[in-house]
């Protein structure tokens, strides 16, 4: 009886220090120098906003209290308009994440990028690349417009995140003092087979079966071969015709019948095989694929304005 007593004993008492463990927080530490003013650390998990808080005026250290987990963390000055991001920063409960002395470097350019986020509305989060890492970040007002000012020249990639949206980028190559308008479509995601909305990919299967009249086995998979894909460019266009811009809006109704006929015919030959297979009987199945968001993909030929 004793024992059973002491276990269970042994067992609210594991339960209470898990309870106080599960309910500590963590932090994130480091020290911004020069410790001017304008300056926000912001602590992002995906495309939410955790905290954004002001260093230490006289100091430039900051300590930010959060959950265990992993954030991104960038810093942003008003000198500058390239914050320093920090990826991928886990916190433990309990236990700093240090970030050590952050020296912001202030460079200023005098070229602009702006434009609208179609669709997204005062949602959309639209920042800068530039070898990778974050130059200049902005969020899109109740209608969808956003500008990025006092760039440097040079090549970028231009990355928006909406909710419930998926994510599409664009490069943007900028000359000294120069403005840049880039508007973009963003395409609603729903779940249809054959598109991959992480990888911003449209995929669509065809078979084709080989005519009895062929003269040789090499023609017969030839013909076979064209049969395939002329199926799975069908396949493709209903998945198309299937994608919307927003909640029940297609995509055809929202550019129009003859602007949507015209604009789909040239995305689609732009198809590459990513994928082919010989079946039983002469017959051939083959997959092929097109970018759905991103530089050359469906989303970029779409109006905006």
């Amino acid at each position: 009886m004793r024992s059973v007593i002491c276990f269970s004993c042994y067992a609210l008492l594991s339960i209470a220090v898990l309870s106080c463990h599960s309910g500590q927080r963590g932090t994130i530490q480091g020290k911004v120098t020069p410790a001017t003013g304008g300056i926000r650390i912001m602590v992002t998990r995906g495309t939410a906003t955790v905290a954004t808080v002001v260093p230490d005026a006289q100091t430039g250290s900051f300590n930010i209290p959060v959950e265990p987990g992993t954030y991104d963390v960038s810093v942003m000055s008003t000198s500058s308009p390239f914050p320093i991001f920090f990826p991928g920063i886990g916190v433990a409960p309990d236990k700093p994440a240090l970030l050590g002395t952050i020296v912001l470097a202030s460079v200023k350019g005098t070229g602009t990028v702006s434009g609208r986020i179609r669709n997204g509305g005062a949602a959309s989060r639209v920042s800068l690349l530039q070898d990778g890492q974050e130059r200049a970040i902005s969020t899109t007002d109740a209608t969808g417009r956003y500008e990025l000012k006092e760039l440097p020249a040079g090549r970028y990639t231009l990355r928006v995140q909406t909710p419930e949206y998926a994510d599409d980028a664009r490069t943007v190559d900028l000359a000294g003092g120069q403005k840049v308008a880039m508007n973009i479509r963003m395409l609603y995601r729903t779940a249809l087979d054959g598109i991959d909305w992480s990888r911003g990919t449209i995929r669509a299967r065809g078979v084709g079966f080989p005519p009895p009249q062929a003269p040789t086995p090499s023609v017969r998979r030839e013909m076979a071969r064209r049969a395939a894909l002329a199926d799975a460019e069908r396949n493709l266009l209903r998945v198309i015709d299937m994608i919307e811009t927003g909640p029940g809006q297609k995509l055809s109704s929202s550019l129009g019948q003859a602007a949507f006929t015209r604009t789909i015919e040239g995305y689609v030959r732009g198809f590459h095989v990513a994928a082919e297979r010989d079946l039983a009987g002469g017959k051939v199945e083959v997959e092929i694929e097109l970018p759905l968001t991103g530089p050359g993909g469906l989303s970029s030929l779409l109006p905006a304005e």
